[in-house]
């Protein structure tokens, strides 16, 4: 046991002179009635941060106690344990009992506070070499003195592994008696005053702390800034009581911000790992990831908002998967995967496009480092094409497979083939939300289906009385009534079909809201936004908590369906529409139509309601309708989608016969033929239905068929660049124009569609990039700067196959008619 008497004399001086803080005080006295020495160390870890005169004499304390008790266990005698324990009944000791469970949180917070201890100085470090700040000598100490505490407590955590691995008791080892002599040579050098530099120091702050019970004395209200390090303090107060104890005030202000990070990057990690625990999917993490282990393909059900797709890979990452390889968990929309991304690198304490990284189209941020990485489905597809054994990754998670996008169901089947090639090195997980598992599981030959039970509340649902003429207008009068009418118990979450129908409906919520004579309730209320062409930040904003006594209403397309998950969502608001493509295969035209959703994803977003506490759902159409119009599941896309680029891809992974292929559900066959029938009449096949070198360059583009084929023929009409900013702008498949009325509509008329993006773009050019000419000329910046980088990846795959980017000549109007037609 410790010097006790020592270590009561301390606590109590220290605590009649007023020096000690109070996190010190319950340090000592965990250490007091505490016998693990394991948790002494994390303890003198703590006090180390917060004064080091007084860790230095409880090392003190300890290293004599050491001693001495070694001593004394030479003598024991070992017979008294050989005697037989007397069988007696005991009454249960509570106190003892509350002891033990004491003993087992400490060592929990102890590996926990380590862990986080570690990957904050990681990033102290990269931060300190980005701001060029380890010149600083102090600095620099700082960080070696948090090195080298850390590289100690790890070595307490292992050493205290391996004794209780150790059945026998009292067996001393010489290696662990030499482990312990160096634990405590590093404690003394660290913490003791063994040089007159030391006894400085400690003059130093024998002065310091003088100062500060001074100070105490004066107005508190005049104290304005106050920061104390070890060895600094700094004391800033108005110009007629200023006090100054160190002339580098910039730096002690550096390291106030460093510690107020620390202190709110140790909060919300704490909370997120709590949560997590708390996750359906965590009371299941051992069988789950044995049945992972012995099986090469894993059929995944869970509800969402179980964690399966920001927790499992974790969990595979934990247990060493990405020592093979990076794990990759592709989900059907860019959002999604960059959210999950930004969600799982917090909870992991990393940065974003370090060990955890996102890859979509146009933005691909990952290194070198990256271990798990979130990209879409239509990525990996293409990676696949560049890579068929996709020898990078050791574990696949395709995510939301339920959704059964097109991209989904040709990754399904490649991988189908891939994951009996690689079964000694790969494993496979499909993943969905909801228990329809059996045709995945039969596809892949019976693979087990592992079904994680989700907790959810009960939701009330209300239908309309009668068919509502106007859909966008009735969701925002349910927002205010529920606002207004329903106590501040959660937030409101609206599913509408597209973007131009959630900027409608917010800004007839912002109109009713105005006209309601509560200032305070109608000031109450935000208004958020969700699609899939957002920007990350602004689509993080929808998962930040509204202000006390505020209440925030998210309009979101269906991607919070099942891809998202959003906290605090009480009332769940359902237009029961949503807009899917159709291919027209006699007109040749893919159309965006707006139809009703199945009764599977208005059950989903109904579910929404009801994640953490009971909820209600209003559903904008009448119980009839429910009955007769909306089917069971949804149309896989496959069956309603034009095929040309899917048969493609197929073509240039060497998959020849495309009608025979093992798909999970065939296509027609007439959709089959269809697409081949396009692929010859652009030339990309020939009559044996084999690629040409023409069709080779265009599967080789990251952009559809019908725009790849006139990026390859702008090389022979010489107007490269003028078709890859035609290209850049239709891949964004939305109109830059905000508004109806556009300064430039004169151009659209004389030359057509194509001729006026391009000239849009050219004058953008011409005003360097011009935040105000987008804002002067009703034109959306944003998609503008996306349509550059689509332009500037474009141009680098060209040149990097030899092709010289040129300008395009006079006529390049006629060009454009001509490589687009």
């Amino acid at each position: 046991m410790v010097d006790v008497s020592k270590l009561e004399l301390t606590l109590i001086c220290s605590k009649i002179l007023g020096f000690i803080d109070k996190n010190i005080v319950e340090c000592l006295q965990d250490i007091i009635t505490n016998n693990e020495e394991s948790a002494w160390v994390s303890q003198i870890i703590i006090i180390l941060e917060l004064d080091q005169p007084i860790a230095e004499k409880l090392v003190e304390a300890i290293i004599d106690l050491k001693q001495s008790e070694t001593e004394i266990k030479k003598d024991v005698n070992f017979k008294k344990l050989e005697e037989p324990a007397l069988v007696s009944k005991k009454k249960i000791n509570i106190k003892k009992e509350r002891y033990k469970e004491r003993l087992e949180y400490l060592k929990d917070r102890e590996v926990s506070q380590v862990e986080f201890s570690e990957k904050y100085t990681k990033s102290r470090l990269e931060l300190y070499n980005k701001l060029a700040l380890l010149n600083d000598s102090q600095l620099t100490k700082d960080l070696e003195k948090s090195l080298k505490t850390l590289d100690l407590a790890k070595s307490a955590i292992e050493s205290r592994e391996k004794d209780l691995k150790n059945d026998k008791l009292f067996v001393f080892k010489t290696e662990y008696d030499e482990c312990e002599m160096e634990k405590q040579k590093l404690l003394k050098n660290n913490l003791t005053d063994v040089t007159e530099n030391n006894k400085q120091k400690t003059e130093s702050l024998g002065e310091t702390r003088f100062v500060d019970n001074a100070l105490r004395n004066l107005d508190q209200d005049s104290l304005t800034f106050k920061f104390y390090n070890n060895q600094h303090r700094l004391f800033v107060y108005d110009e007629d009581k200023q006090v100054k104890t160190n002339d580098n005030a910039a730096i002690l202000q550096k390291r106030l911000l460093y510690e107020k990070e620390f202190e709110e990057a140790q909060n919300m990690y704490l909370d997120l790992q709590k949560k997590r625990k708390k996750l359906p999917i965590y009371l299941f993490k051992n069988e789950l990831l044995e049945c992972i282990r012995d099986n090469p393909v894993v059929i995944l059900v869970g509800q969402t908002g179980s964690g399966k797709t920001t927790q499992l890979p974790q969990y595979l990452d934990d247990v060493g998967y990405t020592k093979h390889g990076m794990i990759c968990c592709t989900q059907p929309r860019r959002v999604a995967a960059m959210s999950v991304a930004k969600h799982v690198s917090n909870e992991m304490l990393v940065t974003l496009g370090r060990e955890v990284g996102y890859n979509v189209r146009f933005d691909n941020n990952v290194s070198l480092d990256t271990k798990i990485c979130f990209l879409t489905d239509g990525i990996l597809l293409k990676q696949f094409v560049n890579d068929p054994t996709l020898d990078q990754y050791s574990v696949i998670i395709i995510d939301e497979a339920h959704e059964r996008s097109l991209n989904t169901d040709l990754l399904l089947a490649l991988i189908k083939d891939l994951s009996l090639y690689r079964s000694h090195n790969l494993k496979v997980i499909v993943a969905s939300a909801t228990i329809d598992a059996e045709l995945f599981s039969t596809y892949f030959n019976g693979a087990p289906i592992f079904e994680v039970p989700g907790e959810s509340f009960p939701v009330r649902l209300f239908y309309s009385r009668q068919a509502e003429s106007n859909y966008i207008e009735a969701c925002a009068s349910t927002v205010i009534h529920i606002h207004h009418n329903r106590p501040m118990d959660g937030d409101i979450l609206v599913f509408l079909p597209g973007q131009h129908e959630i900027e409608m409906c917010g800004q007839m919520i912002e109109e009713m809201n105005k006209k309601e004579k509560n200032s305070d309730e109608a000031s109450s209320l935000i208004i958020t936004h969700l699609y899939s062409s957002q920007s990350l930040d602004e689509q993080q904003k929808v998962f930040n908590s509204a202000p006390v006594n505020k209440r925030k209403v998210i309009l979101s397309t269906n991607i919070a369906e099942t891809s998202l998950t959003i906290p605090h969502i009480t009332y769940v608001i359902d237009s029961g529409l949503v807009k899917q493509n159709f291919y027209n295969s006699s007109s040749n035209m893919e159309m965006l139509r707006l139809v009703v959703c199945s009764k599977a994803s208005a059950m989903q977003r109904a579910g929404r309601a009801g994640r953490t506490g009971p909820g209600y759902c209003f559903r904008i159409y009448t119980k009839e309708a429910w009955k007769t119009l909306f089917e069971n599941s949804n149309v896989p896309e496959i069956n309603r989608s034009n095929l040309t680029d899917t048969v493609l891809t197929l073509k240039y992974l060497g998959i020849d016969d495309v009608l025979n292929f093992d798909y999970i559900e065939k296509p027609t066959t007439s959709a089959l033929t269809y697409a081949l029938n396009n692929l010859s009449y652009l030339s990309i096949i020939n009559s044996n239905g084999t690629l040409t070198p023409f069709g080779e360059f265009v599967a080789m583009l990251p952009c559809s068929t019908y725009n790849a084929c006139m990026i390859v023929k702008s090389i022979i009409y010489n107007c490269i660049s003028d078709a890859l900013i035609l290209v850049a702008l239709l891949e964004l498949n939305q109109s830059i124009i905000i508004g109806k009325e556009s300064p430039f509509t004169y151009l659209a008329e004389q030359f057509g569609d194509h001729v006026y993006l391009v000239n849009i773009y050219k004058r953008w050019q011409t005003s360097n990039y011009c935040s105000d000419w987008c804002r002067n000329n009703c034109i959306d910046e944003r998609l503008l700067v996306k349509a550059k980088n689509i332009f500037i990846q474009l141009a680098s795959i060209l040149e990097s196959h030899g092709v010289e980017m040129t300008q395009s000549d006079e006529n390049h109007s006629e060009s454009l008619i001509n490589v687009s037609d």
